[in-house]
């Protein structure tokens, strides 16, 4: 699988305010520039429609002005943390470099397991810890999308219980304007558009602004047909791409990056998500039975047809139409193939995201028999703390000293009157190398040489008892701090919690918009 990524460099950021561009900003409009050129050259059909037919539909659904390049990334309607913000910041400045449009795909099809927010809490006489505040009532399983907006009381009630949390914290923090634009949401029509709408208040303060594209709304149309008209060879392309992946990574558990589609007799996976309003997400599967096909959401059958009644758009948007109650959503490959070859021109990744969208590369090549555009990584590190890094560092070489000093007590205990003692400790080194060298097969000698070093290194140490309480003490005073900073090294706190002059920092180490030119 080849890439224009180096993916020897995705590798979180390990520093405060460090950030990932893979490839590097002055690469990035010129890739986009590439891609823009192979997209263009596509001449496949989805089901009976000419591809750039479909692009140009689909853009232009989507608001996208004719001619102008789209640069693309994507996340759940969820507490994003500085790491994906990160990639807001480099689409915006990419777009505005090429004067293209930079958008979000909203993932809101995702199904959380827990609909909590991360919030750290910091007490004054115990250690730090996260507090998980609830934000939606909902069962585990449910998508985004059909979570409703939040009433102005359970906007209270969340602000309140943060504020709680975050204490001092919340002042320097653009928490408040957060939660400012979840009250300002009024007329929503669901906790994603509340959502949305929030964050994008809370990015207006650094001048990053992106297009949000709903999942719910945007995906589908030709793309869906084609799959579901041709679910026999998508799954082999499919299978084939996760196992060229898996082989390449030395992957042996096949349920990673993520497992196969199912393919039986008389049955065939399909890569969507079934669901109606306010249930949980199942499964999707064809069955055939002799000249009908049966649509399987887990073993619900939820539509029955004759294939041939689904091979071109016309037909198939019919049939879209009669899955009343039912809705058909994509799983996260099949959202990013829609986006690359469909939508966007450009699409920018997290470091999840760009690893397993190596099988979408493997898979269009398969399919489309195209070489698939070319995507891009970012990420960044913002420390909930940063000088827990120090912390931890202090730690490290605390207890490196402590044990250090029963095997190595010369480096720590001074004075002229220790000097037989180094002598007999020096003795018994070279005793040891000798028979290391001379008899390397008399273990009993060699056993007896090594427990006389460990007695000389002991009466070395125990000459200067205070030097290991020290020692002692030091370790003990840097775990009590270190205890207190757990959190200090978390990375994934909901970005709007953050100092507003961290979010700044983390803003000025992304390249300007000259860069990306």
């Amino acid at each position: 699988m080849s890439s224009t990524l180096d993916f020897a460099r995705l590798q979180p950021p390990q520093t405060h305010a460090e950030t990932l561009i893979e490839p590097s900003a002055a690469a990035l409009s010129a890739i986009l520039a590439r891609n823009r050129g192979l997209l263009g050259q596509y001449r496949f059909k989805l089901l009976d429609r000419p591809v750039q037919e479909v692009r140009a539909e689909t853009r232009a659904a989507c608001g996208i002005p004719e001619g102008r390049p789209v640069v693309l990334t994507g996340h759940q309607p969820a507490f994003i943390h500085p790491g994906i913000w990160a990639k807001h910041i480099v689409a915006t400045r990419l777009a505005q470099a090429v004067d293209g449009v930079a958008a979000n795909l909203v993932v809101e099809n995702d199904a959380p397991n827990e609909f909590v927010v991360r919030v750290p809490h910091e007490p004054p006489d115990r250690p730090g810890y996260i507090v998980g505040v609830r934000y939606a009532d909902a069962s585990r399983g449910t998508p985004f999308e059909f979570l409703p907006a939040m009433p102005a009381s359970g906007v209270a009630r969340l602000e309140t219980e943060v504020r709680e949390a975050l204490g001092e914290r919340w002042a320097g923090s653009l928490a408040g304007r957060f939660f400012e634009g979840l009250r300002q949401a009024e007329g929503a029509t669901g906790w994603v558009e509340q959502m949305l709408s929030a964050r994008r208040g809370v990015e207006s303060e650094f001048g990053v602004a992106l297009r949000d594209l709903r999942s719910g709304t945007t995906w589908g149309g030709p793309l869906l047909g084609e799959l579901l008209a041709n679910a026999r060879r998508f799954a082999a392309a499919y299978n084939a791409a996760l196992a060229e992946y898996r082989a390449e990574r030395h992957v042996a558990s096949p349920q990673k990056p993520f497992p196969n589609l199912e393919v039986g007799a008389t049955t065939c996976e399909l890569p969507f998500w079934a669901y109606r309003p306010g249930g949980v997400r199942k499964r999707v599967a064809l069955e055939e039975r002799g000249t009908q096909w049966i649509l399987l959401a887990d073993a619900e059958p939820i539509a029955t047809f004759a294939p041939q009644s689904v091979t071109t758009w016309h037909s198939f948007a019919q049939f879209v139409d009669g899955l009343g109650p039912w809705v058909l959503r994509p799983r996260a490959l099949t959202l990013t193939l829609w986006a690359r070859l469909l939508l966007g021109d450009l699409f920018i990744h997290g470091l999840g995201g760009a690893d397993y969208d190596r099988v979408t590369d493997g898979l269009i090549r398969r399919y489309f028999e195209v070489e698939p555009p070319a995507m891009a990584c970012v990420s960044a590190t913002l420390l909930w703390c940063p000088e827990a890094a120090r912390v931890h560092g202090a730690l490290a070489e605390a207890r490196r000293r402590a044990r250090d000093v029963h095997f190595n007590p010369q480096r720590y205990v001074v004075g002229d009157d220790l000097e037989p003692l180094r002598q007999a400790r020096q003795a018994a080194i070279a005793e040891s190398l000798h028979l290391r060298e001379h008899a390397p097969h008399d273990r009993l000698a060699r056993r007896q040489a090594f427990h006389a070093i460990r007695e000389a290194n002991a009466a070395l140490a125990s000459a200067r008892p205070e030097v290991r309480a020290d020692l002692e003490r030091a370790l003990g005073k840097a775990e009590r701090l270190a205890a207190s900073t757990r959190i200090g090294r978390d990375r994934e706190v909901f970005f709007a919690f953050y100092p507003q002059k961290e979010l700044a920092r983390l803003a000025a180490a992304v390249p300007g918009v000259q860069a990306f030119g």
